[in-house]
């Protein structure tokens, strides 16, 4: 690699505009305004989280791969890797969600492993290293933690159904029905004042 593989975690809206300036310096050229957009502000939309790669003006790879980090209330978040490469250069941006307030933090030490395994890449990358092979161990990398990810959510699903096992369904069948009634006469109480 002719350019180290630059790499910023977290960065504040100064460095990503440093990090613009040195992307288009590189390559001659302004980026895509898709990476703009990325680079200066988490992009990631928990509904549309995917693996996203393509080429801009056949000079760079742009793209970003997600981990999810935690669910709360149905809303999944993801540590974020944006990557920008060329043949001979790569750039690399992690956002992680730091709002670890959900009941059941599923994947937040993976994020955080995640983080890790990225610095010890970067321990490993010498001037030999195609950008290619980097591309190689970050998509690697981030395949390793999707297998944890799902090794961790099937055994949160097993405890959750071993939980379940204990009740006995005929008890909260009897109470619902005990309760239907009683709804009922108040939702005519209702209707009545209404009326």
């Amino acid at each position: 690699m002719n350019t180290p593989w630059i790499h910023l975690d977290e960065p504040d809206a100064p460095a990503c505009e440093a990090l613009i300036i040195a992307i288009e310096k590189q390559i001659g050229e302004p980026v895509h305004e898709v990476v703009h957009k990325h680079l200066r502000e988490r992009r990631t939309d928990p509904l549309h989280a995917f693996p996203r790669f393509e080429v801009h003006f056949d000079r760079y790879i742009f793209g970003h791969l997600h981990i999810p980090t935690e669910i709360e209330d149905g809303v999944p978040e993801f540590a974020e890797l944006t990557i920008i490469a060329t043949v001979d250069a790569c750039w690399t941006v992690l956002r992680v969600p730091t709002d670890s307030s959900s009941i059941v933090p599923i994947e937040s030490e993976i994020a955080h492993d995640f983080r890790a395994l990225i610095s010890r890449a970067q321990g490993r990358v010498g001037p030999d290293t195609a950008a290619g092979d980097l591309l190689r161990r970050l998509f690697s990398i981030v395949v390793n933690e999707l297998e944890k990810v799902i090794a961790n959510t099937g055994g949160v699903i097993d405890a959750f159904a071993d939980e379940l096992k204990g009740i006995d369904t005929r008890d909260l069948s009897r109470a619902i029905s005990d309760q239907i009634p009683k709804i009922r006469q108040r939702a005519q109480n209702v209707r009545r004042e209404v009326a």
